[in-house]
């Protein structure tokens, strides 16, 4: 039954009745909002014009005797206001907008405050990494009479988070082709910051050494994954820059772990009771260590994901929703205002491994999904990127191998070199002499020297200026002229560390081979991100 309100306002509208129209009548309407477009350009001015009089010619139907005549739910202008006419020229660009590709998009939202916002984060949660994957270079020495650690124990021990990283590596890349990027940071983090506060209160070695796998299975997920998260929010002109300043961050959380381990483990605090449940200086140490994931884990919550994962996954209304927040994030204006109205889809999409099947059982999807990973190593190990992956792996093994010794054992290996000098102060051994002689009886006392803390300190601290010559030279060097020459450099402190025999000798050289191969590392991770497509990154 026909609503009488609507019927009245309907004829106030339209004049109390349907008014036949002259053709000059209906030109007119097109002039009504002159004054409007006044502020525009000319060109801008005839593009609004032609635009109005498009939607005013549609909505004039023929009337008795050749009379023009507006339908009847259609508004004259004279009667539009502003916002009416906002919404009529947006309905018909939306309908003529052109597709528009990612990179010009990603572009068009500008750049500022999101970014800065964004690499602070990526930043932190690098941090944590750092962190986290070096908490066990200060706790072997602090919890040598816990555990009762001997010199093989402590091996393997600092074998326990590379293991985790080994099995993590493959699990979280699937994940973060399947589920976003986001998601593996979020829970990568997670497990490390629970690990970290679950082996802070385990009172015998095998627990412990279960839990600090659990802890590399997490990091190594923000670690790989956490240059891709980045990266793809930027475009191509800032991407290099940002990558290469994460590095910046790493080094701050390596030098963090010696503040950290200062601060606390000097201090003899104890709860509990010996032999039951104790929970001493290097416990709260590790406790402390995993703070930081957690912060990071409840940030990387508040963020979006990546754009282009969402555009892969061929979700281009939520990749233009993610891309206007940026652009109001970046200029503070509405998000009206945006002008990329139409997304062009992804040419990867077509290869995306891991289509999302709407009402799919649980078998379906676990079907998909190892299915997906079948099609994605099928293309993984064929042509160029079988190339590229097995020069990456070979590379990033030989950097690690290097890397990851020098962060877990330098402070152990300072650690035993100062007792051993303090014991015997009238011979001069070289660090590998120490290393090899000196013994857990040795070692009367786990009380870490204040000239540990110091060189290790050192040590971190040259990782500084090599990280920022990097930000100089990425965009002015290739990076694999940048990769060569850095790993052949590395090769001489690390030839010169069998003959140093002082204290002084010995921290130029682990300084310089540190610095080195960090470098070469943060090099390797920003080509990781351009050489391989977005569907296997």
């Amino acid at each position: 039954m026909p609503d009488p309100g609507k019927d009245e306002s309907t004829k106030r509208y339209l004049g109390a009745s349907v008014t036949s129209q002259s053709p000059s009548r209906v030109q007119s309407y097109t002039s009504v909002r002159r004054p409007t477009l006044d502020s525009h350009s000319d060109t801008d001015g005839r593009f609004m014009l032609g635009a109005l009089s498009n939607a005013v010619a549609e909505n004039i139907i023929a009337g008795p005797h050749g009379a023009l005549q507006p339908a009847r739910s259609f508004i004259t202008p004279e009667r539009w206001s502003l916002a009416s006419v906002h919404t009529v020229l947006m309905k018909i660009t939306d309908e003529e907008e052109e597709p528009i590709d990612f990179e010009t998009a990603i572009k068009e939202t500008g750049h500022g405050r999101f970014q800065y916002k964004l690499w602070i984060l990526c930043g932190f949660v690098y941090a944590c990494c750092s962190l986290s994957t070096t908490t066990l270079s200060l706790v072997l020495p602090a919890a040598q009479n816990d555990f009762q650690l001997s010199s093989v124990d402590k091996g393997v021990l600092n074998t326990a988070p590379l293991w985790g990283m080994v099995v993590g590596g493959y699990f979280w890349g699937h994940f973060a082709d399947s589920r976003g990027r986001r998601f593996v940071l979020l829970w990568a983090l997670s497990i490390d910051c629970v690990a970290s506060f679950l082996s802070s209160l385990c009172q015998h070695y095998e627990p412990f050494y279960v839990l600090r796998i659990f802890n590399g299975f997490g990091i190594i997920g923000a670690t790989s994954i956490v240059f891709a998260y980045l990266g793809e929010f930027l475009d191509q002109v800032h991407r290099d820059r940002y990558l290469a300043r994460l590095e910046l961050l790493w080094t701050v959380g390596i030098i963090a772990l010696p503040v950290i381990g200062l601060a606390i483990l000097p201090f003899k605090i104890e709860f509990g009771e010996r032999g039951v449940f104790v929970y001493d200086s290097w416990r709260i140490f590790v406790f402390t260590c995993g703070i930081p994931s957690m912060i990071a884990a409840i940030c990387v919550s508040r963020m979006p994901e990546s754009p282009r994962f969402l555009l892969l996954q061929g979700k281009l209304d939520k990749t233009r929703e993610v891309l206007t927040k940026i652009f109001v994030s970046n200029t503070g204006r509405p998000k009206e205002e945006y002008s990329v109205k139409v997304l062009s889809e992804s040419a990867e999409a077509d290869h995306y491994y891991f289509q999302t099947v709407k009402n799919a059982s649980c078998c379906k999807r676990i079907k998909n999904l190892i299915w997906g990973i079948l099609r994605q190593h099928a293309d993984l190990f064929r042509g160029r990127s079988c190339y590229n992956i097995l020069i990456t792996c070979y590379v990033d093994f030989g950097l690690i191998s290097v890397y990851y010794t020098m962060m877990l054992w330098v402070p152990e290996m300072l650690h035993r070199q100062k007792h051993y000098l303090d014991a015997h102060p009238d011979t001069n051994p070289s660090l590998c002499t120490t290393a090899t002689i000196t013994t857990t009886e040795d070692q009367a006392s786990s009380e870490i020297k204040l000239e540990t803390f110091l060189h290790t300190i050192i040590t971190c601290l040259a990782c500084m200026p090599t990280t920022l010559m990097l930000l100089c030279l990425i965009e002015l060097v290739s990076k694999k002229a940048l990769l060569v020459g850095i790993m052949l450099s590395a090769a001489v402190p690390a030839a010169c560390l069998v003959h140093v025999y002082s204290v002084f000798q010995a921290v130029t050289m682990l300084s310089l081979l540190k610095s080195l191969t960090n470098l070469a590392e943060a090099i390797l991770f920003c080509a990781i991100v351009q050489i391989f497509p977005i569907n296997t990154r």
